[in-house]
């Protein structure tokens, strides 16, 4: 098997790169800096690697300007996709897309499934639904195109942006004497549905060969909320060290729903598999964040 990757020194990217590769699938990667020739840099590849699934997993959820995010989240995937049309490419798309498309989801709604109603309330959200809408037109047109919208992804190398990053950023500082025993954070009080790294990976690997899945949007989620403070809690337990709490206006989202989760249920009917976060591997997740 033949893989073309986008976003393979990314954090998801760069674990599904080395399982790919444990599985001795040929993989081609394209960079970022292959949009400034417009198409014809992309088309070139795609002409020349003749790939069998693509894994688009380019993105940013982080940048100085709208424009910037914009190309990065939803023009770079609409190139890929005029390219392989355009090379009459029957290879099936994996687009990476984001839990944030769903945006504010009410309590009562939960879990989340495929058909809710996005309403994204960030420039990341809306610029992945973008990517999501043109994903699916092309699909529309006969093109073999999947959208995965992971919930929240657990692992090493994941952006310290993230809270539970953070975190542990801040506690190998405090451990290390760099910074005062003072652990800033947002609202403690939500809980989210985490999945680990490897299990996001597994899912997107089954999926570039379910059938059925050609068109649709899939949830890659455990359907189960961790609360944030049970989490931090954790790992103030692994450092040992007595460490104050400080609520940071900085870190607080407006409009942060108190709970969020999604439903797998829709994976499970496509692959048979359901990403699961046990107690211990999550204590192994933030073992291996503490020590980064």
């Amino acid at each position: 098997m033949r893989a073309l990757m986008t976003g393979a020194s990314g954090f998801i990217g760069s674990h599904l790169a080395s399982y790919l590769a444990a599985k001795s699938v040929d993989i081609v990667q394209i960079k970022h800096s292959v949009l400034d020739d417009g198409c014809a840099g992309i088309e070139a590849i795609i002409k020349d690697v003749r790939p069998d699934v693509v894994f688009h997993l380019a993105g940013t959820f982080q940048a100085s300007r709208a424009s910037d995010m914009l190309k990065a989240n939803c023009l770079f995937a609409s190139k890929l996709l005029d390219s392989v049309k355009a090379h009459g490419m029957g290879c099936r798309i994996i687009l990476m897309g984001s839990a944030a498309e769903y945006g504010l989801v009410e309590e009562s709604v939960l879990p989340i499934r495929e058909i809710q109603l996005p309403r994204p309330e960030t420039l990341y959200g809306i610029t992945k639904l973008s990517q999501t809408m043109i994903g699916l037109a092309f699909a529309n047109a006969g093109m073999d195109v999947v959208v995965a919208r992971p919930f929240n992804v657990l692992g090493v190398g994941m952006s310290d942006h993230l809270a539970i990053a953070g975190f542990a950023r801040q506690l190998r500082d405090i451990k290390s004497g760099k910074t005062p025993a003072v652990l800033k954070t947002g609202n403690l009080d939500t809980s989210r549905d985490f999945i680990s790294v490897h299990s996001c990976i597994q899912a997107l690997w089954l999926l570039a060969e379910a059938k059925g899945a050609s068109g649709r949007i899939v949830n890659i989620c455990s359907g189960k909320a961790w609360p944030i403070r049970g989490i931090m809690e954790r790992m103030l337990k692994m450092i040992d060290l007595p460490v104050r709490i400080e609520m940071n206006d900085i870190h607080m989202r407006r409009n942060d729903p108190r709970v969020n989760f999604g439903d797998p249920s829709f994976l499970h009917a496509l692959t048979g598999y359901v990403p699961k976060l046990t107690d211990s591997e999550m204590d192994d997740i933030l073992a291996s964040l503490l020590e980064v």
